[in-house]
């Protein structure tokens, strides 16, 4: 039993988050992503362009957009994390909230993709 205990200390000690770091690299990164998706999200559509075309652009767009939002999302844990010397409860409860509303926009862009041929066959 004694070994057992030890071992478990041992784990717990290793799940420990140095919230600095997470902080500074995940603001840089979504703030690069941030940008990418203003960038992207400025593109134009040109009368030539097919519903394809379309579904492909807020599929990249989308891709970019949740990337941009986990990352500021593991900075804010980041900083709590860091602000508070614990509260690691925190990083895979953020991972799950996000991984939630981007599971919902893909949900909602592949209800879109389906409905596209359809659409086109009625024409």
């Amino acid at each position: 039993m004694g070994n057992f205990g030890e071992h478990n200390r041992g784990n717990s000690e290793s799940a420990i988050i140095d919230g600095l770091p997470v902080l500074i690299a995940s603001a840089i990164a979504a703030a690069v992503m941030a940008l990418g998706a203003v960038i992207l999200g400025g593109d134009v559509d040109d009368d030539t362009d097919t519903e394809a075309d379309r579904a492909n652009m807020r599929a990249i767009l989308l891709d970019t957009v949740a990337d941009a939002t986990a990352a500021a999302g593991v900075a804010v844990t980041g900083a709590v994390i860091l602000a508070t010397g614990g509260s690691y409860w925190l990083d895979p409860m953020v991972a799950l909230i996000i991984a939630l509303v981007i599971g919902y926009h893909v949900v909602e862009l592949l209800r879109d993709v389906a409905k596209g041929p359809r659409s086109a066959e009625q024409d």
